[in-house]
């Protein structure tokens, strides 16, 4: 391993802990191409469950950017759902792609990713 501690090293000094990834200590970037902006926007999210019966929940809009949003859910969904969705305070409505879900505290973190860009509802 001490053959190594130069080429780990950045800028001569070396590493706090042998163990832990290099990759571990950098500050995350984004990565995304579009920026989120904040919001606390209430949606309504509709889709279809395996049945054929019309499902619908309310959940509170974390982020969003002209791809896609994050939004707060006191249910899980389910990645690669597909959902319809309204913003009525937002005047938008679409549809998206459910991309991620996790468990942040008490609700799930949902990662939407729009399907084609918003369109303004009445």
């Amino acid at each position: 391993m001490k053959f190594l501690k130069p080429l780990l090293s950045w800028g001569g000094s070396e590493p706090e802990n042998d163990a832990a990834p290099v990759e571990a200590r950098r500050p995350r970037t984004e990565s995304r191409i579009h920026g989120r902006l904040k919001t606390k926007s209430p949606m309504t999210l509709s889709w279809q469950d395996t049945a054929g019966n019309r499902c619908c929940i309310d959940v509170q809009a974390v982020d969003m950017s002209s791809q896609g949003a994050r939004v707060e859910s006191p249910e899980p969904m389910a990645p690669g759902a597909y959902v319809l969705l309204e913003a009525p305070k937002l005047k938008l409505m679409g549809s998206a792609i459910v991309r991620h879900c996790g468990l942040r505290g008490k609700k799930y973190q949902i990662g939407l990713d729009f399907r084609n860009s918003l369109s303004k509802s009445y």
